[in-house]
């Protein structure tokens, strides 16, 4: 009878182990994508080593349950690439039904030369949103 009682706690016990690790969330990048920027905003007379801040416009997502997330900068000589990240946020209970936009995020950069960039934002599609940047 013993044996049967210790059998039946470790299956109790595995069981319950089995049931929390199934319902853990897991954190990464299953629940990241691009957002595609539809517009920025740019200001004008930009001073080399002064901080200014690029707007971002464009939809995040369909529903309440997506939102931004970060910006991705990598800046190659004269062009500065910019991904621009969304999250889906995946809840037990249903997602609102609304849009999300990028309304104005900042992106802050400060450009370290005098000179003209180009500033290009990733889409989904892989194509880009390109401005050109003058640095006084």
């Amino acid at each position: 009878m013993r044996t049967l009682k210790e059998l039946l706690i470790v299956l109790c016990f595995l069981s319950l182990i089995e049931i929390i690790t199934s319902c853990e969330k897991k954190a990464g990048s299953d629940n990241m994508f691009l957002i595609s920027v539809d517009s920025v905003k740019l200001p004008e007379g930009i001073i080399v080593n002064t901080s200014f801040d690029i707007l971002c416009y464009g939809t995040v997502g369909t529903d309440g349950c997506n939102s931004f997330s970060r910006f991705e900068t990598e800046k190659l000589n004269n062009i500065i690439t910019v991904e621009t990240w969304g999250e889906f946020h995946e809840s037990s209970s249903a997602c609102p039904d609304v849009m999300v936009y990028l309304e104005g995020e900042k992106l802050n950069f400060k450009l370290e030369e005098t000179g003209s960039y180009l500033l290009r934002m990733k889409r989904k599609d892989g194509t880009y949103l390109e401005r050109q940047i003058i640095v006084e």
